[in-house]
């Protein structure tokens, strides 16, 4: 559990290093490098959708964090494009969270989906509101089963179309 905890806070430090610092960024350097190698098709790849749905409680607690990295209606006043990325890159990590949970299918697994959807509801500033009807995120959090079913269809044709997982 103690290593489970540790690859948590490391992946919540990878997400608030890339996203809290943005808005205090005057100048982007881009710099074509390959500075990182990734294999992909390995079995125990964090966004491999098994090791995703075993690892959920990491992925909330990630998403919670990245959630609060900057103010946004400060960041929206200062940088519009730049708030607006910080939510599309939410949206993602929600839409992620709401799907797999989904997947799992337990009734303690669709607890914890509301549960996520009610934090970002009470977080306010309007961020709740962008996720749910703003973003692809709110396609993830559908009501009713018919909802549930349109979801994983939508999800299942997308792994096809996109070959994700």
């Amino acid at each position: 559990m103690l290593s489970a905890r540790v690859k948590s806070l490391k992946t919540a430090g990878e997400q608030q290093c890339s996203n809290q610092p943005l808005p205090f960024v005057k100048t982007i350097l881009y710099l074509d490098l390959d500075l990182y190698h990734y294999f992909l098709g390995r079995e125990d790849q964090s966004f491999n959708e098994q090791v995703l749905m075993k690892r959920i409680d990491q992925q909330i607690l990630v998403t919670k964090m990245v959630s609060g990295c900057a103010d946004l209606k400060q960041v929206q006043k200062e940088h519009p494009k730049l708030a607006d990325y910080l939510v599309r890159n939410l949206s993602i990590m929600m839409s992620i969270s709401s799907i797999h949970l989904l997947l799992i299918g337990t009734e303690e697994a669709m607890e914890k989906r509301n549960e996520l959807w009610e934090y970002m509801r009470r977080r306010g500033n309007g961020l709740y509101r962008k996720l749910r009807f703003g973003t692809v995120s709110g396609f993830t959090y559908l009501p009713g089963k018919a909802g549930t079913a349109l979801t994983l269809a939508g999800y299942r044709l997308a792994k096809q179309c996109y070959h994700f997982n």
